[in-house]
């Protein structure tokens, strides 16, 4: 199987014959790579900035985690050590309000930090598969005009269930 891009933007995975047995003749380009996002316009191409945004800032969120997790941990553990034993304890002398009050902060972080990262990967996957899905739209068009333009002979030794099957996959 010969996969390469066409000159005028037609997608063909296999080489075919024309009725008369020769092969038909494919221009591809040197590199594939080339027009990666040519059916991309510039929706396509602002929605894949958006997700790739989003997607740096999802990817951020794990690291803001941790360092608010060292400094929950670090305030917990100063709070702890800043407390002397005497001799005549009672539980009256902790102070818990104190403690409690800093972890209600550290989790209101770790609320406002998980409600940024669902959105933010939300956004990212939409914003993707919006302009994949776009892209596929207008490369399924453009098969389906080349298949039309194809002359009558072609049709008949072509499997009509290959053309079907590239069509939608």
């Amino acid at each position: 199987t010969l996969h390469c891009v066409l000159r005028n933007s037609t997608t063909w995975s296999s080489l075919r014959t024309q009725g008369n047995g020769n092969p038909l003749q494919y221009s591809c380009l040197e590199n594939p790579m080339d027009g990666g996002f040519r059916y991309s316009d510039w929706q396509d191409k602002l929605f894949m900035s958006f997700g790739t945004i989003m997607a740096i800032t999802h990817g951020s969120g794990l690291p803001l985690m941790m360092i608010v997790f060292g400094e929950m941990t670090d305030r917990f553990v100063n709070t702890g050590g800043n407390f002397s034993l005497p001799v005549n304890f009672s539980l009256a002398m902790l102070n818990s309000g104190r403690i409690l009050e800093e972890m209600t902060r550290y989790a209101y972080y770790y609320s406002g930090l998980g409600a940024g990262v669902l959105v933010a990967a939300y956004i990212q996957v939409s914003f993707w598969t919006l302009a994949a899905g776009r892209q596929i739209k207008k490369i399924r068009q453009e098969f389906f005009h080349a298949i039309l333009r194809q002359e009558i002979g072609w049709f008949d030794i072509s499997d009509i269930a290959e053309l079907n099957t590239r069509l939608t996959e």
